[in-house]
C-alpha cells in the first residue's frame, strides 16, 4: 500500500527505533561495527534475471569496492535490518542545464534518527538558522547556514547510519534502461504491466529519469531492507511528480519495481514532499545532504564549470566530505562514461577527492 504524507508525521509515525540495541547507545567504534552489513546478499529481480544497465552498473561497482577486494578504502555498507523503518530522499540536477551530465542522489537511512535530529536543533540553534533550509544553492546567500555546514556534516556522517549514493550520467550515454538507443518503445510496453496508458503523460526524458531512479532505489531498498520493513520516501519537486497524477503514477511504477526486486515482504510504503512545515527539519536536513552531494559532485566532475559560485571554502569542505565515508553514513560516488557507441558503458567510482584516485570498474554488461 502506497501513502502520501502530507504533513509532519505525528509522534506514533514509525521512528528509527532499531530491534536491538539502539546505536545512539554506542560508542564511535561500536556503532560503525553494528553499522556494518557483513556478506551481503545482491538482489535479484522475481520477473526477469535481467538487469538494467544502470542498476548492473551499481552492482559491479559495489563489488569493486567491498572488502575483501585489493582497494585502499574499502566501502563497509550499512546495516539497516536493525531498524523498524527506514527512509529514502531523492535529489537530481543537470536536467535542461547544459552541463552534460545529468546527477542522480540517494540517501538510504534509518528513519528519523533521533541523535541526529538532537544535534541538528542544537548547530541550528546556535548558528541562528532554525527553520532555514540548507541547501547548495544557499551556501552563498546565508553567512549562518556557510558557518553551520561543518558541524551538519559531520553530523550527517556520525549520526546518521545509511548510504549516500550520487551517480553521475553523462547527456550522451543512452540505454540504460534496457541496453538498447531505441529502447523507448519496449519501455512502453514494460510500463503498461505497472500502469496501463498512464505512463504515456511522462515526457521521453522524463520517462527515462523516473525509471533509472526507481531502477536505482529499488535495488537499494532490496539489498539493504529486510521484511516487514517500513519505508518513507521524501523527494524534491521534480518533472517526474510534476502533478498530482503524475505523483501517482510515479509511486505505482517505485512500488511495482520494489516488489520485483524485493525477495522479502514489504512493510507499510509512504512519501512525501519537503514539509511546508518547518518546525521540525530533521527531514529537510536529511534531504539536504543529498543535495548537498549531487551539487559537490557535478562540481567535481566539471558539470558546473564556469557557472558555480560557491566559494571555495564551502566546495572544499564538501567534496572532502562525499568522497570520505563516515561512521554513520557511508559513501558511493560512480561516474558513468560513454564507450565507442552510445550504450558501451564504462564507470569510476570516486573513492577520494583526488581525480586521478578514482577506482576504474571494467564493466561486464
Amino acid at each position: 500500500m502506497v501513502e502520501q504524507a502530507v504533513g509532519q508525521p505525528k509522534p506514533s509515525a514509525p521512528r528509527a527505533t532499531p530491534d536491538r540495541a539502539s546505536p545512539s547507545h554506542l560508542g564511535a567504534t561500536l556503532l560503525a561495527n553494528a553499522n556494518a552489513l557483513r556478506n551481503p546478499s545482491f538482489p535479484e529481480r522475481r520477473t526477469t534475471p535481467f538487469l538494467p544497465p544502470i542498476v548492473e552498473v551499481v552492482r559491479q561497482c559495489l563489488q569493486a569496492v567491498l572488502p575483501p577486494k585489493n582497494v585502499q578504502v574499502p566501502l563497509i555498507l550499512p546495516d539497516l535490518r536493525m531498524f523498524d523503518s527506514v527512509a529514502l530522499y531523492t535529489d537530481f540536477s543537470g536536467d535542461g542545464d547544459k552541463s552534460g551530465y545529468s546527477t542522480y542522489g540517494f540517501l538510504l537511512c534509518a528513519y528519523q534518527p533521533q541523535p541526529f535530529e538532537s544535534r541538528m536543533d542544537e548547530i541550528r540553534r546556535r548558528y541562528g538558522i532554525v527553520g532555514r533550509e540548507i541547501s547548495y544553492k544557499n551556501l552563498n546567500q546565508q553567512a549562518g547556514i556557510r558557518r553551520a555546514l561543518g558541524p551538519y556534516l559531520r553530523a550527517v556522517d556520525n549520526l546518521v547510519p545509511g548510504l549516500l549514493c550520487t551517480i553521475c550520467v553523462p547527456d550522451e550515454v543512452e540505454g540504460l534502461i534496457l541496453g538498447r538507443v531505441d529502447e523507448d518503445d519496449e519501455l512502453h510496453r514494460e510500463l503498461d504491466g505497472m500502469t496501463p496508458a498512464k505512463h504515456k503523460l511522462w515526457k521521453r526524458k522524463v520517462m527515462q529519469k523516473a525509471l533509472r531512479v526507481f531502477h536505482v532505489a529499488s535495488y537499494m531498498l532490496a539489498l539493504l531492507g529486510r521484511d516487514r520493513q517500513k519505508v518513507f520516501w521524501m523527494t524534491d519537486h521534480d518533472a517526474i511528480m510534476a502533478n498530482a497524477e503524475l505523483s501517482r503514477l510515479a509511486t505505482a511504477v517505485f512500488y511495482s519495481l520494489l516488489e520485483d526486486y524485493c525477495s522479502f515482504e514489504l512493510g507499510k510504503f509512504g512519501w512525501a514532499f519537503p514539509f511546508k512545515d518547518r518546525s521540525n527539519m530533521v527531514h529537510h536536513d536529511l534531504l539536504s545532504a543529498v543535495d548537498l552531494a549531487a551539487g559537490g559532485v557535478a562540481r567535481h566532475v566539471g558539470e558546473r564549470a564556469g557557472a558555480d559560485t560557491v566559494r571555495k571554502e564551502c566546495t572544499d569542505l564538501i567534496e572532502t566530505w562525499f568522497g570520505t565515508s563516515g561512521i554513520g553514513c557511508r559513501k558511493l560516488n560512480i561516474l558513468i562514461s560513454p564507450g565507442a557507441d552510445p550504450t558501451e558503458l564504462s564507470a569510476s567510482v570516486m573513492a577520494d577527492t583526488d581525480p586521478k584516485g578514482r577506482t576504474r570498474v571494467p564493466l561486464h554488461l
